[in-house]
Order: C-alpha cells, then structure tokens, then sequence
C-alpha cells in the first residue's frame, strides 16, 4: 500500500479558487480488481494461412473500441480490460505498459493483460478539478523512466483546452506530485533522456528537471490568437538533449528560436510565409505548407535549411483540386519524409529527388487518422483509423485489417485520440 505525496497548501490552494464541491481525501491505492468483461462483438478480418509480414510482426497496437481496451499482436486481437472506447491508450517507451482511461480515472495495465492498478482515482481528480471531476486528462510517458506527465483539459463549449496545470507521476510508487496549477503552467514536452522538461504556454517557455525541480524561465513572448483559441507553440528536442527550437507566432513574424540547457535563446530564421512546420528530427531541416490564400497561385509542400536557405518544392496543388496535400512526418535519419499528396494517397520522398513512392493503402473512407512507426531509416509501419476499423499500411506490403467496428463504435470526435503503435520488445533496435 503506497501513500500519495499532495502538498496540503496546494490543494487548500485549488479548493479555494474553485466551486466547492467538498471533495474527499486521497485515498492510498492497492491493486484493483480488473472488472467482469462484458461478451465480445468486435468483428475482426478472419484468419488466414498467408504468413504474416516481418514488418507486421514488429510492432503491437492497443485500441479503445466496445467499451474495452484491446492489444493486437501478431495477427490477433485480444481484449485486456473494459475502458472509455474514445480515450487514449499510450504505450510506455519499451510497449510493456499500456495506460487508459475508464469512468473518469486513470489506469495503466501491462501488455499482457496483467497487473491492472488505478494511479488516479475518481476521488483524487476531483480533488485536482473540483470543477469538473469527469473532465478527461492528457498524459504521456517519460522515456525510459517510470513517470507520466499528466495535465486536465477544460471544455470550453467549442471543444476541449488544456488548463495549462502539470503533475508528475511516479508510476512506480503512485506518488502524484503537483507541479502546476490551472493556468500557471503549460504543456510538457519531455527531452530525449527523459532528463528534462520543456513547459510552454501561451506566453512563456519553461524548462526544468523531469521531476520538477530546477525550473528557469527561458523565453517570453506576446500571445497569439489562432481562430477561437491562443496559440501554444510546441517545442522540439535536439536528439543529444542540449536544446530545443521553438516556433513563436505573431501578427507579422514566424520566429524560429533556438532554446539552449545552458547559455542564451537565439533566432535561427524568421519568416511570414508558412504553415504546418514540421522539424526533421535532427533539426537541420523545416517542412511547411505554402499558401498565400490568393485563388490563382498554388498550395505548395517546402521543404528548407533551419535558416531558410536551399528552400525546395516537393509537391503542388491548384485550389480546384486541392483534397489533402500535407506532411505527415520525417524519417529517423532526416533523409526522407512521408507526405499526403492531392488525392490523398500517403507518398515517400527522398530530399533532394523529384520522385515518390506511393505507398500501399487500404480501400477505406476518406476520414482517417494515422500514426506512423519507424522501425529504421527505410522501414516504417503506417496505422490508419477509419470508421470502419483499423488497418496497417508498409512499404512492399499489402495493407492488413486488424480490426474491424460497428458503426456505434466510431467516435469522429476523437478518431485520433483511440489508439497507440509501438515497437514489440524483441524488436528493438
């Protein structure tokens, strides 16, 4: 039995800038109960003789549909517990631990259906948002450490917020321990070590230790509006840990910052002309959408220098035709990308060439969500939700169904938010 670590002037704190709805005290966790598992329904594609792909049997996928939480693996699905169908599920950074939402409360359960525990309990998130104790929250894993960074999320009548609060949880020990209150905070990005924290909001980025001690102010800046909600810039981590960029919004200006550990934030390039920046991932190189809004020029995918230099077309569209051109994401040795091209088909560039690769994709509707999953430099793995199940997409393969939904199970709302990819241990580079 494990004791909660909250700090008694900060939850006097919350309780006196909130509606008072005489919220209990934490109570100390034991291991729960997992939850009697209603009969299951969930069609899924039949088996067959065909080998699996190598490709295929690298990775696992939890999903949320039918009211359960399910793991698929190695051409099958199973259930592992009951849980909220439109919530998360996210794998820890080695995929042994899988944490989920149910009625309100936080859970984590081990890839093979074991050792289900609540690490934060109805009670206790009423005690962080008196408010709305049914809110949902935001978590992730740090990497390599047993923590999840965990923040609340307000519902704003238009769609869901974050509250900008932070708390550290050790999932080890089920010590919550509070960081940030509502407003006073921002969202977390966690370093490539798992040593750092990168916390930004509107108007301000943070940096501290992943425990939370050692927070230093790093940069200010004005707000920017984005249609009906402020701006928050996200960070992205240099791969050694030393540094990350951010990319600040204005009235006038795109601002690129260069944000050290240690010594003074510079600005690498500044621009007016972009959206949908996405950094490679050894940050030498930016992607962006062009679009001057103008009918008669057209929509354009970039791709430049970090100072703007060596600036290349790598796909166009007309606004008569334009259906879906984006980027979708860099390779893990920053030498080529994925990108949707006019008709919305998946297609893989190197930098520097002019010709793609189409890759294979599977017979579904238009309204999708995807993730992709790089095994190396030139193997990758795309997972696509669509309401009528999920599939994976490879490279030189046919694109496999792994599950299949009713139509009661799809939530547009939060396609993207129902499902996780990660690496199978075995696999591990």
């Amino acid at each position: 039995m494990n004791n909660r670590l909250w700090t008694l002037p900060f939850i006097i704190l919350l309780a006196a800038c909130q509606p008072q709805t005489s919220p209990s005290v934490p109570p100390t966790l034991e291991a729960s109960v997992t939850p009697p598992q209603p009969e299951q329904t969930e069609t899924v594609p039949p088996a067959t003789d065909i080998p699996l792909p190598s490709v295929y049997r690298s990775i696992q996928v939890a999903y949320t549909a039918q009211e359960q939480l399910w793991l698929w693996e190695n051409g099958g699905s199973i259930p592992l517990t009951s849980a909220n169908p439109d919530t998360p599920p996210v794998f820890s950074a080695s995929g042994d631990q899988i944490a989920f939402i149910r009625d309100g409360e936080l859970l984590v359960i081990h890839s093979d259906g074991s050792s289900e525990r609540v690490l934060i309990p109805a009670q206790e998130m009423t005690a962080i948002e008196p408010q709305n104790p049914a809110r949902l929250v935001q978590f992730s894993w740090v990497g390599g450490k047993p923590l999840l960074l965990v923040s609340t999320l307000e519902d704003s009548g238009i769609g869901l917020q974050p509250n900008q609060d932070l708390y550290i949880l050790h999932t080890d020990t089920d010590e919550i321990v509070p960081i940030f209150p509502a407003g006073q905070g921002g969202l977390a990005y966690p370093s490539p070590d798992g040593a750092w924290l990168a916390v930004v909001s509107k108007e301000r980025a943070l940096l501290m230790k992943s425990d939370g001690s050692e927070e230093k102010a790093r940069l200010t800046y004005s707000p920017y509006q984005s249609g009906h909600f402020p701006y928050i810039p996200k960070p992205y981590w240099a791969g050694d840990s030393l540094f990350f960029l951010l990319e600040v919004w204005s009235e006038e200006f795109i601002t690129i910052w260069k944000i050290p550990v240690e010594g003074e934030p510079s600005i690498p390039y500044e621009t007016s002309m972009y959206r949908g920046l996405s950094f490679s991932p050894d940050l030498s190189r930016f992607a962006y959408i062009l679009d001057d809004g103008m009918l008669d020029s057209p929509i354009e995918l970039h791709i430049a220098n970090l100072d703007g230099t060596d600036d290349m077309v790598y796909a166009r569209a007309t606004h008569e035709d334009y259906t879906g051109l984006g980027f979708l994401g860099w390779a893990p040795n920053s030498q080529s990308f994925l990108f949707t091209d006019t008709g919305g088909m998946i297609q893989w560039m190197k930098t520097g060439e002019s010709e793609a690769q189409a890759v294979p994709m599977p017979p579904v509707e238009p309204l999708r969500a995807i993730k992709i999953l790089w095994l190396d430099a030139g193997q990758f793995v795309i997972i696509i939700r669509s309401p009528s199940g999920i599939w994976l997409s490879a490279p030189g393969q046919e694109s496999l169904q792994i599950a299949g939904f009713s139509e009661g199970d799809f939530v547009a709302s939060d396609l993207a938010r129902s499902f996780d990819i990660a690496l199978m241990e075995n696999f591990l580079p």
